[in-house]
């Protein structure tokens, strides 16, 4: 008699096998793990005094007040928002041939973000700058004393306008005219910092 073998009907049963396996995974759903959305490239613009201001022994206000938010940005931000170096802002405001009331222009700011491919410029505004002699003064040896107001603005590069800002403030004092021109410039624009970051990360509305 005969014997009965299976190795013919094994090329069916594996085909079988394999059709089920396909259809169980066309059918399953596949999950893909999302990606996350590209940290916005922001720019902070030189600051623009709406009353003439006077520097110190080098310190430009409108440039030391945006140098220090820039950098004050790119500590907290924590890989949230990916700032542009003042350097190549400055850069790009001497090709522009870049005037302090170009901040007004939403044409200019538009070409500014534009040349730096920034989706968001920080704009700022000097609204306030006084440092003098105290003759006296608020406390035993100081010689001078800074009152500073800035306003921060955020403007959408896609939206071509201007979409939040915020304010600060401070008063310093000490003894060397330049020193206290930047403290007071620092610490009006240290209240500013962690709105604009918060606006800037959530798209600046």
């Amino acid at each position: 008699m005969a014997r009965r073998t299976n190795r013919g009907r094994w090329p069916w049963v594996l085909g079988a096998f394999a059709a089920v396996l396909l259809a169980v995974f066309a059918a399953a759903p596949v999950g893909r793990p999302a990606q996350a959305a590209a940290a916005p490239a922001v720019a902070v613009v030189d600051f623009y005094a709406t009353e003439p201001v006077e520097g110190a022994l080098g310190v430009v206000p409108e440039q030391f007040a945006a140098d220090d938010l820039s950098a004050a940005l790119g500590r907290v931000g924590g890989g949230q928002v990916v700032v542009v170096p003042r350097p190549e802002v400055s850069n790009a405001e001497a090709a522009l041939r870049w005037r302090g009331e170009d901040v007004l222009s939403f044409a200019r700011l538009g070409a500014l973000a534009q040349r730096l491919h920034a989706d968001r410029l920080v704009v700022g505004w000097i609204t306030l700058l006084s440092v003098g002699r105290t003759d006296g003064g608020p406390s035993p040896g100081s010689q001078y004393f800074g009152t500073a107001n800035l306003v921060v603005q955020i403007f959408d590069a896609a939206q071509g306008r201007l979409v939040w800002e915020t304010k600060g403030a401070a008063v310093a004092e000490g003894i060397i005219l330049a020193l206290v021109l930047r403290d007071v410039l620092h610490q009006a624009v240290a209240p500013t910092v962690a709105p604009t970051l918060a606006a800037l990360t959530a798209g600046g509305t």
